[in-house]
């Protein structure tokens, strides 16, 4: 979360905790500085980029593409394997959204 605001000063997204939660701020000036001494670390951040870009364009095929059944079953599959790659169950967890919310989110 926050790449979006290299280009800027400001995050033009939005996260809510739907769980307890901790979050560790690193200014970009140092994250840029340790990542020019540390190439395993430059790897990771390209790493995650990608996979948020990645990201990105699924959500886009998603809602332009799919309908309501299909956009549903993305997002759980997509949850199922966010938690098997964590090391949890990919088959049964607790869905901290509301239906409102899973349904606005896929809209």
């Amino acid at each position: 979360m926050g790449f979006d605001a290299i280009t800027g000063d400001e995050h033009p997204s939005f996260a809510q905790a739907l769980e307890t939660s901790m979050v560790c701020e690193i200014p970009y000036e140092i994250l840029d500085d340790l990542s020019g001494k540390m190439p395993k670390l430059r790897q990771q951040i390209m790493r995650l980029m990608s996979n948020e870009i990645k990201g990105d364009q699924e959500m886009i095929l998603l809602l332009s593409k799919k309908n309501a059944e299909e956009r549903l079953a993305a997002f759980l599959y997509n949850l199922s394997t966010r938690f098997s790659q964590r090391g949890f169950s990919p088959r049964e967890f607790r869905l901290t959204m509301t239906r409102g919310d899973i349904g606005n989110y896929l809209v």
